[in-house]
């Protein structure tokens, strides 16, 4: 786990995306405007905690990674976006799971990936610069994921 915790905490990124002020308003998949002002975030010594956001941006990518994990949920991220993979101790890009790689999520777990497909549909991903920590956790699986435009673009 000392391993685990040393190369996550080497990999965050002081990096910053481009993008709008945090209090740009997004729209959801309900269709409502939402503001995203924080999201939760694992310090430095691994503790969950919120960090500002501070900004967001939409993109249109012409394809898109649809993850699915053994507890049934499906994450959609761009092909550069970065996911923690805690059986390698290395962030890897959406474009390069398969059945079997793993994802890290909020409780410290490591959750097997059961398909990845791609989608050439275009679709629009939102960008999120987090301020200090430059991760955090998405999805209703809570799976750590990093910031800034090397995970974005």
């Amino acid at each position: 786990m000392k391993l685990l915790l040393h190369l996550l905490l080497l990999s965050f990124s002081f990096v910053q995306a481009a993008g709008f002020a945090s209090e740009t308003l997004i729209k959801t998949a309900t269709g409502t405007l939402k503001r995203i002002d924080e999201v939760l975030c694992f310090d430095k010594k691994f503790r969950l905690k919120p960090e500002p956001v501070l900004g967001i941006a939409t993109i249109r990518a012409s394809s898109v990674i649809h993850i699915t994990t053994e507890d049934n949920i499906t994450i959609i991220a761009q092909n550069e976006e970065l996911l923690f993979d805690p059986e390698k101790n290395e962030w890897v890009m959406a474009i390069n799971l398969t059945p079997g790689s793993h994802l890290l999520n909020s409780e410290l777990k490591s959750i097997k990936v059961t398909h990845v497909k791609e989608s050439l549909k275009p679709q629009e991903i939102c960008i999120i610069s987090v301020n200090k920590e430059h991760n955090f956790l998405a999805s209703k699986g809570q799976y750590l994921v990093h910031n800034g435009p090397i995970a974005a673009w």
